[in-house]
């Protein structure tokens, strides 16, 4: 984990917030995709959906095909990990 990622976690320590079992593994999968942490709860949530939904993807579920219960453009960006306007954004345009 890198030094950024650290010390994020340092200065978050006394609002309690890195006690959380959920939120550390969070922190350390984000670490492990970029190296770093940046934003706060809601980016980190919203980066633990976004590899689920690549994750379920992967395993070929038929619900998250494209034109499915996603657009084309939405499986696109999901798959290809790149496109997001901003760390909050989720696919939008499901069925």
């Amino acid at each position: 984990m890198g030094t950024n990622c650290g010390r994020s976690c340092a200065e978050r320590t006394s609002s309690g917030r890195c006690g959380w079992p959920f939120f550390l593994r969070l922190v350390v999968e984000s670490a492990e995709d970029t190296g770093r942490w940046e934003g706060g709860v809601a980016a980190l949530f919203t980066a633990a959906v976004r590899r689920a939904l690549v994750r379920e993807i992967e395993r070929h579920n038929p619900l998250l095909e494209p034109n499915g219960l996603l657009d084309g453009r939405d499986y696109a960006r999901i798959v290809g990990g790149r496109g997001w306007r901003t760390p909050y954004e989720l696919p939008g345009r499901a069925r």
